[in-house]
C-alpha cells in the first residue's frame, strides 16, 4: 500500500515512511562544515587545539547525535511530536535512528530509551521515546530494554536549568529498574535532544554500575 511521506506529505514508496526526496534531505553529516567541532561529541570549538568543555563533564560518555537542532524542518517535526501529541511522527524518528543503527553496524545493540519524568507523563499523558522504541522494536526488530527509571530528583525542567544546576540535579536521577541480564550486549541509549549531555551520563552511569558494559547514547538532535 503507497503510503504519505511525513516529512512533505508527497506519496512515498510501500514501507516508506518518507519519500525519495526527503531521504536525500536526511543528511547525517548536516551540521555547519565552516564550524570546528569536536570529533566526539561535535560541540562547536575555537580550534581542536583546544580541550572539548563538554567532553570533559562528560567523562568520557560516548554520545553520538545526528542532526543540529537548529533543522528547523525536523525540529518543527518534533516540537508537532513531543508537545502537540501527533503520535505519526514516532515512525519517521524510528526510520531516522534505524538508518543510522544500520549504517554503523549497530543492528545487534539493546535499545534503551531515555524515559521521561512523571511530571511529563502526566502532563503529556505519554512517553515519547518509549513510542520511538516500540517502533523500532516492532517495525524494525531491534531488540528493546525498559531498564531505566526516571527518580524525579528536579522538578524544574532540564533546559531551564543552567549547567551546574543540571548536573546536580541529573547526578541521581536515574536508576535501573531490573536486573541487567548477561544477554544484554551493546546498549545504545536512546533521546530526542542532546544539550548538556547530563541526562545522558546519568542514564550511562546508572547502566555501567548495574553490570552493562558497552554504553553509548544516540540523539537526533544536539543543541549547540
Amino acid at each position: 500500500m503507497i503510503g504519505k511521506c511525513l516529512i512533505c506529505g508527497s506519496y512515498s514508496l510501500p514501507g516508506r515512511v518518507v519519500c525519495s526526496s526527503c531521504f536525500k534531505m536526511l543528511n547525517f553529516n548536516c551540521f555547519d562544515s565552516y564550524m570546528v567541532r569536536c570529533k566526539t561529541c561535535l560541540y562547536p570549538l575555537l580550534d581542536h587545539v583546544y580541550s572539548c568543555p563538554r567532553c570533559k563533564v562528560l567523562q568520557g560518555v560516548r554520545i553520538l547525535s545526528l542532526f543540529d537542532y537548529r533543522n528547523i524542518k525536523l525540529r518543527h517535526l518534533l516540537e508537532c511530536y513531543k508537545f502537540r501529541g501527533m503520535k505519526k511522527y514516532s515512525l519517521l524518528f524510528a526510520f531516522i535512528i534505524s538508518i543510522f543503527l544500520e549504517k554503523n553496524n549497530l543492528v545487534d545493540c539493546t535499545i534503551v530509551p531515555v524515559p521521561c519524568s512523571s511530571s511529563a507523563l502526566k502532563r503529556r499523558g505519554w512517553d515519547h521515546m518509549r513510542e520511538v522504541a516500540k517502533v523500532l522494536e516492532k517495525r524494525y526488530g531491534y531488540s528493546v530494554s525498559y531498564l531505566l527509571t526516571n527518580r524525579d530528583v528536579s522538578t524544574e525542567e532540564q533546559k531551564k536549568l543552567g549547567l551546574k544546576s543540571r548536573i546536580k540535579a541529573s547526578k541521581h536521577r536515574f536508576a535501573v529498574a531490573e536486573d541487567v541480564s548477561s544477554t544484554v550486549g551493546r546498549v545504545v541509549i536512546i533521546d530526542d535532544i542532546c544539550t548538556t549531555g547530563m541526562t545522558l551520563k546519568s542514564c550511562s552511569s546508572a547502566l555501567k554500575d548495574a553490570g552493562c558494559k558497552s554504553v553509548m547514547a544516540l540523539t537526533v538532535f544536539a543543541e549547540m
